[in-house]
C-alpha cells in the first residue's frame, strides 16, 4: 500500500474518532454516576446512605479527572492535524520504519488503518523521545532493536 498524505489524514481521523468516543464515554459514566447518586434514597441505615453518595462522589471526581485529561489530549491531537513535515520528525509526523509505521501525537496504543497497524505515541514517550528530531534515512537503536526510518509524513 502507497502511504501518503491521504493515509496520514486517516490515520489522524481515526485517532480523533477514538478521542471523541472516550470523552463520550467518561461522560456517559460521569451522568450515570451522578444518576445513581441521586436516585439512592434515604434508607434506614443513614450511614449506608452517606457511604453510597460519597463512593458515586468519589466516582464522579475520577471520571472528572479522567474527561480532564481526555479533552486535553483531543486538544493537542487536533493543534496537529494538519502538520506538514519535510524531513525531520516532529509532534504530527506519520513515520514509515523497517520496524513499522508511527504516528508521533499522543498516546493511543497501536490502531488499524486501511489494513496496516500503526503506533500511535506522544512525543514525551520512550520511543517518541528518539523519534524527535530524527530525520529520513536515521538508524537507531530501542531496546535492542535496530529501526531505519524510511519516511517522513
Amino acid at each position: 500500500m502507497e502511504i501518503d498524505q491521504d493515509f496520514k489524514k486517516q490515520v489522524y481521523n481515526a485517532c480523533l474518532s477514538q478521542m471523541n468516543d472516550r470523552v463520550r464515554n467518561i461522560e456517559i459514566a460521569i451522568e450515570q454516576a451522578e444518576n445513581a447518586g441521586a436516585d439512592d434514597t434515604k434508607s434506614s441505615a443513614g450511614d449506608k446512605y452517606e457511604t453510597t453518595r460519597e463512593m458515586m462522589q468519589q466516582e464522579i471526581s475520577r471520571n472528572q479527572l479522567q474527561l480532564t485529561e481526555a479533552k486535553k489530549a483531543r486538544y493537542h491531537l487536533e493543534q496537529l492535524e494538519s502538520t506538514t513535515i519535510e524531513q525531520t520528525i516532529i509532534p504530527g509526523a506519520l513515520i514509515q520504519t523497517n520496524q513499522g509505521m508511527f504516528y508521533l501525537t499522543i498516546s493511543l496504543g497501536q490502531i488499524h488503518v486501511d489494513g496496516m497497524n500503526v503506533l500511535i505515541l506522544s512525543p514525551a514517550s520512550p520511543l517518541g523521545q528518539i523519534l524527535n528530531g530524527k530525520n529520513k534515512n536515521e538508524s537507531f537503536t530501542f531496546n535492542g532493536i535496530e529501526y531505519t526510518i524510511n519516511e517522513v509524513y
